[in-house]
């Protein structure tokens, strides 16, 4: 009786053990905020840090969008779709690893809007979408 208590008390100890360095390996990798994202998005991430020392906020966001579509408009050798991944995995790396203030509590929905924004910036650009139509003259017929 002695020996199976023994024998269960280790394998308890063990069960212990093994839930244990599970659970410190979980929250060492909830701490490590991995973003698996290319070179030209890590390069993108510290052009901007070094445009907008200060972070940037809701007022000049789109101005970072802005600038991030003219910074890889010379890349050449990259589709549009992968400079548009580019741009979004650089932003929201760098929301991840910047401390940002008043946009802590918007940065989820921040986050959701990053990749509409640029398509509609594309969009501009493209002249899919018109942003200063010229007004049609309305002519009276009774003048």
């Amino acid at each position: 009786m002695n020996n199976i208590m023994d024998t269960i008390n280790k394998n308890l100890d063990n069960i212990e053990i093994q839930l244990s360095k599970g659970i410190a390996d979980t929250i060492n990798n909830a701490k490590k905020n991995v973003r698996r994202v290319s070179k030209q998005a890590e390069q993108l991430k510290d052009y901007l840090e070094s445009k907008y020392p200060n972070g940037f906020n809701l007022e000049n966001m789109l101005e970072v969008v802005v600038e991030c579509i003219q910074y890889l408009s010379t890349v050449k050798k990259l589709s549009g779709q992968q400079k548009r991944q580019i741009i979004i995995d650089a932003i929201l790396l760098l929301l991840d690893e910047t401390n940002s203030g008043e946009l802590e509590v918007y940065e989820p929905i921040i986050k959701s809007m990053i990749p509409a924004t640029i398509n509609t910036l594309v969009d501009v650009e493209k002249k899919k979408i018109k942003l200063n139509k010229a007004a049609s003259s309305w002519k009276c017929c009774c003048c």
